[in-house]
């Protein structure tokens, strides 16, 4: 032991036992000397156990920026891990109405097409939606797979897809944007505001949720 690290054990007891009040328990200088040690060799933080532990962390790892867009130095965007938490949110509630706890290998076929059937007929999600968590739920098992807390391959299975459906995208021409933004609506304000606001959501090209809060 240096004698750097006793004089700094030497002061750490003395400032430990000045501040201290009331009667000294039988194990407290052990304690201190613990804690002081405990500064110079934290205990290394213990990997997630469960895919419900995971799934928190590797939210958390992605709004610090300890985890970054794959083949990336880029943080991921507000809308991806807002995204990831609202498919952690649906899973949740997935594991409560089931009344059954979803680890690792629980992530099955059947699992699969369980829970597919419950976000489009029990919550009503459109068919993209259910898309979305499901390649969310397998970019989560990959990342976890990585870190060697599973060896499942049923996500591997040719059958555990994601599958979208083609949509109808309605849009505005430039030409009816620009006659909309030129129409005289001064006689009323309300109008004028909400075309105002319309049309910056058309030009921005953000969803109604977060244009309409300009």
């Amino acid at each position: 032991m240096s004698n750097e690290t006793i004089q700094g054990l030497h002061e750490a007891v003395t400032k430990a036992y000045n501040k201290h009040i009331g009667e000294f328990e039988e194990d407290w200088l052990q304690k201190v000397i613990d804690a002081y040690y405990g500064e110079f060799n934290p205990k290394p933080k213990e990997k997630p156990t469960t895919l419900n532990q995971f799934i928190t962390q590797y939210i958390d790892e992605l709004q610090s920026g300890k985890r970054l867009k794959k083949r990336s130095n880029k943080k991921v965007s507000e809308g991806t891990i807002k995204s990831i938490k609202g498919f952690q949110s649906q899973f949740n509630n997935y594991q409560e109405n089931r009344n059954k706890v979803i680890d690792f290998e629980d992530v099955t076929m059947d699992f699969y097409r369980d829970f597919t059937n419950y976000l489009l007929f029990d919550k009503k999600y459109a068919a993209n939606t259910v898309g979305r968590m499901i390649k969310i739920l397998k970019t989560v098992m990959y990342a976890a797979k990585d870190m060697k807390l599973h060896n499942n391959r049923e996500i591997e299975n040719s059958d555990f897809v994601a599958n979208y459906e083609e949509v109808d995208n309605v849009y505005l021409t430039q030409e009816r944007i620009d006659t909309l933004y030129n129409m005289d609506l001064s006689d009323n304000p309300a109008w004028e505001k909400v075309r105002d606001i319309f049309v910056i959501g058309c030009l921005t090209g953000q969803r109604v949720s977060d244009y309409k809060r300009i």
